[in-house]
């Protein structure tokens, strides 16, 4: 699979699709994350969810991150949970930069942070 990298401040991910059903589509794009004020420099993987229903939509799901071939399995950032009105598109943004239900760390390229995400899953998807 290809990812390409875009600048985070410019939001035009290339989004590639994770999941799918009659009623939602999350997607995922790879960016990078700067914070000059910060001196963050790092990667992401970035979110965008899909109502695809008439509906006020609830999507709910679990979230599985793997550093260095290890699984987190101990991190409040597993249980997600967002409400979507009908047929909206919600996306990662600048108004949601900190919103974790919007992005996971990928990797820190001024290696202040040595581990680098190996893989993620969403389990347990939910919609009502």
């Amino acid at each position: 699979m290809c990812f390409v990298l875009v600048q985070f401040t410019i939001f035009s991910q290339n989004w590639t699709a994770y999941y799918s059903d009659s009623k939602i589509q999350i997607d995922f794009a790879k960016v990078n994350y700067f914070d000059d004020k910060h001196g963050i420099n790092h990667k992401r993987i970035v979110f965008q969810y899909t109502n695809k229903t008439n509906q006020e939509l609830e999507i709910n799901f679990s979230r599985i991150h793997v550093y260095d071939q290890q699984a987190l399995t101990s991190s409040p950032e597993r249980e997600f949970s967002i409400i979507l009105a009908a047929n909206e598109t919600s996306s990662y943004s600048e108004g949601n930069k900190k919103d974790k239900t919007y992005y996971i760390f990928k990797k820190d390229d001024n290696n202040f942070i040595h581990k680098k995400l190996t893989s993620f899953d969403l389990v347990n998807i939910t919609s009502k």
